[in-house]
């Protein structure tokens, strides 16, 4: 195809997203493929000032916020899971752990903390609904607000043996890095539940796996990618693998956002949108809980 790519990975707001928008605009680029989607009316409202089109290639968003912008005529559609999809990830993903006999459990949040990114805040909500089903746990307070808990909080579960603490923040982060290296740092954990991609802070987690100090399970709601790949085949001192537990979607799915895109650049919105309204495509996730079966949906 006739096009050209600019990428970047380092956003964390909405208006870092803005930011890179306007700065696209300047360097002439007709249209967004985000992987983001924090805020998604002011973002799409920056693409139609800026008369850019816009999709949300993967990611899930409410609602609310999808019948805010789905008549903008510069937003396309989103493609990813539905809010059911996104709490059963999470549900599963702890209901695993805690099957394993896990007690001490870190949760990774992401972008949860306040509810800022819908996505990360519902996986959240399905590990603490999981937890306090399968173990019998009390919280203190609503899953609904702990699940938006910022910085690194530990829960009261009302089980001495049970702990629960979250740790927020994007990693590309210095805030998110910061809080998750603050959380290691102060205990063990028989389980880490991380809502968000852990590929960039790996190396982090594992150090002490690797030699045998310490195990942990890790477990990890993202993609079926090479990275994740090599960390369920690559295993620690006592051979445990370094990731334990994936539910995936696939790089794959972007593609009708790209056919999407192409289309409303090479003049054909209609087509995309043939009443008028952005589209909607769901996705389910892929679940592994060890090498064979993450190997399986990829021969498939």
């Amino acid at each position: 195809f006739p096009v050209e790519f600019l990428v970047s990975d380092t956003l964390n707001s909405a208006e870092d997203e803005i930011e890179f928008i306007n700065e696209m605009k300047e360097q002439g680029v007709e249209g967004i493929i985000s992987f983001y989607g924090l805020e998604l009316e002011r973002v799409v409202s920056a693409c139609e000032e800026n008369e850019m089109y816009y999709v949300l290639g993967s990611g899930s968003v409410s609602d609310e916020e999808f019948e805010a912008v789905k008549d903008n005529p510069w937003f396309l559609g989103v493609i990813g899971p539905n809010s059911d999809e996104e709490f059963n990830a999470g549900r599963d993903m702890a209901e695993n752990f805690a099957d394993q006999s896990a007690l001490s459990f870190l949760i990774a949040s992401g972008g949860a903390q306040d509810g800022g990114n819908f996505m990360h805040y519902t996986r959240v909500e399905g590990m603490l609904t999981a937890l306090e089903e399968k173990l019998g746990l009390t919280y203190s307070d609503s899953i609904e607000n702990l699940a938006r808990s910022s910085g690194v909080t530990q829960i009261e579960t009302g089980r001495d043996d049970v702990k629960i603490v979250i740790s927020s923040g994007y990693f590309q982060s210095d805030e998110g890095l910061a809080n998750l290296e603050q959380a290691l740092k102060a205990d063990d954990y028989d389980a880490l539940l991380s809502a968000v991609g852990i590929n960039d802070v790996m190396n982090l987690l594992t150090s002490d796996m690797e030699d045998g100090q310490k195990s942990m399970l890790t477990g990890v709601v993202d993609c079926f990618s090479e990275e994740n790949y090599e960390a369920v085949e690559k295993k620690d001192a006592s051979g445990q693998s370094l990731l334990n537990y994936v539910k995936g979607k696939y790089a794959s799915m972007v593609a009708p956002a790209f056919a999407a895109m192409f289309n409303a650049l090479e003049g054909d919105a209609d087509v995309v949108k043939p009443d008028g309204t952005a589209f909607r495509l769901y996705q389910s996730y892929w679940n592994a809980a060890s090498e064979e079966e993450y190997i399986q949906p990829c021969r498939r």
